[in-house]
């Protein structure tokens, strides 16, 4: 698998569209990559798993709209945002750690690789698009940390949910980025031709995160 990883990066397959890194030093953090799925995987397929020590951050759920919202609403934060969240509380420190680990010089891309089993929701890309803008979490122009989606496709968004995001991504200063988290919230309620998934084909529920068409259906696996 290593060899084949570092074949494909080589041709330039599967490598983020903006990076300051140089094709061995995206090699090495994929195969570091692949070390920490397999040191995850090891973990989990233990007799006793402690799945607590691999869940990056709890669901965020707020008490005050239990008794609020109607019936078959839930409230969620998906786990893209989770891992946003918990990186953006603590990137400073992070990052230094990550480019000491990785041999990288001060201001070199870090690559975030979030990626599910499903394409992201319509509000998760909302929420991912603007942090890789000016003074977002994946603001390539900061020098930091960049992310990297394996789709360019859009799932649904969910009637059904409350969906907390991580506001705490859309920008350093956290006036704006608090302010960037409400005008996102206004374009599903007022301007939905102003989301990403606007005009978009529409991707069936539980699409696979791949850009292949044929990747809707379980069962044919």
């Amino acid at each position: 698998m290593k060899q084949n990883t570092i074949s494909e990066i080589a041709k330039g397959l599967g490598c983020p569209v903006e990076n300051n890194l140089s094709r061995q030093e995206l090699s090495e953090q994929a195969i570091a990559a692949l070390h920490i799925l397999h040191k995850v995987i090891q973990a989990a397929s233990q007799a006793k798993p402690s799945f607590e020590s691999l869940i990056i951050h709890p669901p965020f759920r707020d008490a005050s709209l239990d008794d609020i919202l109607p019936d078959g609403i839930n409230q969620t934060m998906h786990a893209e945002q989770n891992i946003q969240k918990a990186l953006a509380g603590d990137k400073e420190f992070q990052y230094q750690e990550l480019i000491a680990k990785l041999g990288l010089q001060e201001g070199k891309h870090v690559i975030v690789p979030i990626a599910g089993k499903y394409v992201p929701c319509a509000t998760c890309s909302e929420v991912e698009s603007e942090a890789k803008g000016v003074d977002g979490l994946f603001d390539p122009n900061r020098g930091k940390f960049i992310l990297h989606r394996s789709t360019q496709r859009i799932g649904m968004a969910f009637w059904d949910e409350v969906q907390h995001i991580a506001i705490e991504g859309l920008d350093a200063d956290q006036e704006k980025a608090l302010a960037k988290g409400i005008a996102i919230r206004d374009r599903f309620y007022d301007k939905p031709e102003k989301l990403q998934a606007s005009h978009r084909e529409m991707v069936e529920d539980y699409s696979f995160d791949t850009d292949s068409a044929c990747s809707d259906d379980d069962s044919a696996l």
